[in-house]
């Protein structure tokens, strides 16, 4: 699904999340170490997306043509997720946003 690829595109670059506000899979992913169990026996974890509050509906161009960002639109539109599985713009968005930006670089 969405998270999978958005984390393997991550994990593969050797990339972390910059802004964990916006991260919601982090925070099972942060109590299910507090439990000493493995992510994957939290089916909740594997579903969560990324939390944006309100729109995200522009900023500094300059951000989506940087070459990361371009990277990851290429390597999500890869998987076709936006045709066949409805992924969601606002999901795509807001994990650029919480991979890529600070917190002080996000305005609400």
């Amino acid at each position: 699904g969405y998270m999978d690829a958005a984390v393997s595109f991550l994990r593969d670059r050797g990339l972390k999340v910059r802004n964990s506000v916006f991260y919601a899979r982090g925070l099972f992913e942060d109590r299910a170490q507090g439990l000493g169990i493995p992510i994957e026996e939290v089916p909740e974890a594997l579903q969560a997306a990324t939390v944006i509050y309100g729109c995200l509906f522009g900023g500094d161009v300059r951000f989506f043509r940087e070459p990361l960002y371009q990277d990851f639109f290429r390597y999500m539109d890869a998987r076709q997720g936006f045709e066949t599985a409805g992924w969601s713009n606002q999901f795509f968005l807001g994990t650029a946003a919480a991979a890529f930006l600070w917190q002080s670089e996000i305005m609400r």
